[in-house]
């Protein structure tokens, strides 16, 4: 069974996001992320280019999983190339004398078991290009360039998380025109309930260049790249390496140093349930070995870490597979820190393979959620998987190019508003706008709606009087902001202004302290003093909606208000 990375996905149980037996299959139409993948019953299906629909990729002849279909086994007895993620029904064996290999240096797998046997090998082409610990570049020619850096000489990244990424690239020599830096290792994660390593897995770095027609010395190797193994039982006998590259080689005729900087080496991984088994001085590069967390982190509310979502959801969910049979459960947390175990001191210990959070829990900008698993003797693990979200509490930026002063009356009845989206624009799958006489208005699904691709629209025909646009936008998940961007626009000929002046009462006569006093739904708004007693100025005139709140209990009526007048607004809660 796929208990690492998997939807609990086999013939018995399919991984699938939507539409197992006994399930409704999802709708085909609706907001999505152009080009994001997703399961429907077995369907692999991915989101077109204008973001309105699902479209099916192939039927899944084994199970579905992340918007991938399973091989039924894979079994390497030559060499082979493969890319990306990979998911597997069954086991993964690499053969001896056999190379599997990326040329884009990016491959992941998850299957039932994966087996490298001795002589085989997984092989990872050098193409990191990390802006974090990059070599540093010569000045001159007699200056040495750096090596990249990962798991040392310019650390980054983590040791205590699950996550694993592609080396950095050397410095460059001081030569015109220079050779390109040398790259980083690649990336590699395996992810099966039973994992053997009797053959080789590597993720180097790239040696660095040279110049042989110039006096510079050699450019600063590569850092090493990224290797994950995540499951129950781990075995590696063999060898693993990540190790940096050389720095390149100098003209030897120049009396300069012979190399440039050496690549650090990169981060191995080797997160485990109920057994592991290494053979010393089989891993080269910054070795980090724990209980494993569940890998990965899924969420169907909130689907795509790289998208900022809008705050009007329901709740955040996010769920994973059971990290290894014996464990049992998990410490779970929410935060606003990037990498931060969870401990039985700061996080709630649950045994479920899910996780709700309300929107309540969740505030404006980046969320974590971070997970790590507790094993059959109650030991908690200290590496942790993280789920990352963004969210958006904020309305549309909105402004009027006919009407720019938001107080000043014209004659001009045909405004013409447009907006800005705080989220940017590729997390907007369009708006929600109603025109109306209200402050404070947030449109609805009911409203006017506009693509991503139309930020302005123009009115025409406007009656006198005081008008506001409100816009709320809809996110790539189809949820709307909780908060609308709201303009006004004065039209006609200005009537002046006046003041209101009034206190507020319960009905036994008492002051209401702190009630929240306005004028056509937040056109005007105050709050009341400790008496009860209150004060609106520069109310435009004319007849108006005088409301007042406090708590559960609100109270309204219509008042006239006339020029460089006081009118009396006395209101009975």
């Amino acid at each position: 069974m796929l208990a690492f990375g998997a939807c609990g996905g086999n013939a018995d149980n399919p991984g699938t996001d939507a539409g197992t037996d006994g399930e409704q299959l999802l709708p085909d139409d609706g907001p999505c992320a152009p080009g994001a993948l997703r399961c429907n019953g077995n369907n692999a299906q991915q989101c077109n280019a204008e973001g309105t629909r699902w479209d099916t990729l192939e039927t899944c002849a084994t199970f579905c999983q992340d918007g991938l279909c399973a091989l039924d086994g894979l079994d390497v007895t030559s060499d082979m190339s493969l890319e990306g993620s990979i998911l597997v029904a069954g086991a993964v064996t690499v053969r001896a004398g056999a190379t599997l290999s990326s040329t884009t240096g990016n491959l992941a797998i998850t299957a039932d078991s994966i087996t490298v046997e001795t002589g085989g090998s997984i092989s990872m082409a050098p193409t990191g290009a990390s802006i974090f610990g990059k070599g540093t570049d010569a000045t001159c020619s007699n200056c040495t360039p750096g090596g990249g850096g990962y798991g040392t000489v310019r650390p980054w990244g983590s040791d205590t998380d699950s996550d694993v990424q592609a080396g950095s690239a050397g410095g460059k020599m001081f030569v015109n025109p220079a050779p390109a830096p040398a790259t980083g290792g690649g990336v590699v994660k395996l992810l099966a309930t039973k994992i053997s390593i009797a053959g080789q897995i590597t993720a180097n770095g790239a040696n660095g260049g040279s110049n042989t027609q110039s006096c510079a010395i050699g450019g600063g190797g590569g850092s090493g790249g990224g290797i994950l193994l995540a499951g129950d039982d781990i075995t590696v006998s063999g060898s693993i390496s990540s190790a940096g590259g050389l720095g390149g080689p100098t003209n030897p005729n120049c009396g300069l140093p012979l190399f440039g900087g050496v690549g650090g080496d990169g981060r191995v991984k080797i997160l485990h349930g109920s057994k592991v088994e290494v053979a010393e001085g089989a891993v080269v590069g910054r070795l980090t070995k724990g209980l494993a967390p569940p890998i990965p982190l899924r969420s169907q509310s909130h689907p795509d870490p790289t998208k900022i979502y809008n705050d009007g959801f329901l709740s955040l969910d996010v769920s994973w597979s059971k990290a290894f049979p014996t464990l049992q459960g998990y410490y779970v947390r929410l935060d606003t820190a990037p990498l931060d175990p969870p401990t039985a001191a700061d996080a709630e210990f649950q045994a479920v393979d899910k996780v709700s959070f309300s929107p309540n829990d969740v505030l404006d900008g980046a969320n974590y959620v971070h997970v790590v698993s507790v094993d059959a003797q109650s030991a908690i693990g200290t590496v942790e998987t993280v789920f990352p979200l963004q969210i958006n509490t904020s309305g549309p930026s909105v402004t009027s190019s006919s009407h720019p002063g938001q107080t000043t009356f014209t004659s001009n009845t045909n405004p013409f508003f447009s907006w800005s989206y705080p989220q940017g624009d590729e997390n907007v799958a369009g708006a929600y706008y109603v025109l109306d006489q209200f402050g404070t208005t947030v449109p609805s699904a009911a409203d006017t709606a506009v693509p991503a691709s139309q930020k302005q629209v123009l009115k025409s025909g406007i009656p006198e009087g005081v008008w506001v646009l409100h816009v709320v936008s809809i996110d790539t998940a189809g949820r709307l902001s909780k908060q609308a961007g709201h303009y006004r626009i004065n039209i006609g000929t200005d009537p002046g202004a006046g003041a209101v002046l009034g206190r507020v009462v319960n009905n036994q006569s008492q002051a209401v302290q702190g009630a929240t006093v306005s004028i056509n739904r937040g056109l005007y708004e105050t709050t009341t003093d400790s008496a009860g007693n209150f004060t609106l100025t520069g109310v435009t005139a004319g007849a108006w909606e005088l409301s007042v709140k406090s708590g559960a209990a609100t109270a309204s009526k219509t008042i006239t208000v006339t020029p460089n007048q006081t009118t009396p607004g006395d209101i009975t809660l």
